[in-house]
């Protein structure tokens, strides 16, 4: 196997490890969160490459994750500013779509 199918085979199994919420209600408000990001602004793909191991894993059609997988790990993203925000969906929302303009704006995942 080359180092190349193990950094894959490592990356599939993070991207589709267990969901870190702490109850059906937190896991509800990042979904939210997801699905009130403006449709065409590209923001869920930018939310979800925030993983390295979701971005690496999108760069190839052939490792490519499906949509599903690719908002379960924007929902992730959420999670961090709603934590961070103790909750308040509003905060949270806020603070998300900031950071995620701000990635979009200066095209941080060039960097990567």
């Amino acid at each position: 196997m080359a180092i190349t199918d193990n950094v894959v085979e490592t990356f599939q199994t993070c991207v589709k490890s267990k969901d870190p919420y702490e109850n059906e209600e937190e896991k509800e408000k990042c979904k939210r969160m997801v699905e009130d990001l403006p449709p065409d602004a590209g923001l869920e793909t930018i939310a979800a490459c925030t993983s390295y191991a979701f971005w690496y894993l999108s760069q190839d059609a052939a490792t490519r994750p499906d949509e599903e997988t690719q908002a379960r790990m924007a929902m992730r993203e959420a999670r961090r500013h709603l934590v961070y925000m103790n909750g308040d969906y509003d905060k949270a929302i806020a603070s998300f779509q900031e950071c995620l303009e701000y990635r979009k704006e200066h095209r941080l995942d060039l960097l990567k």
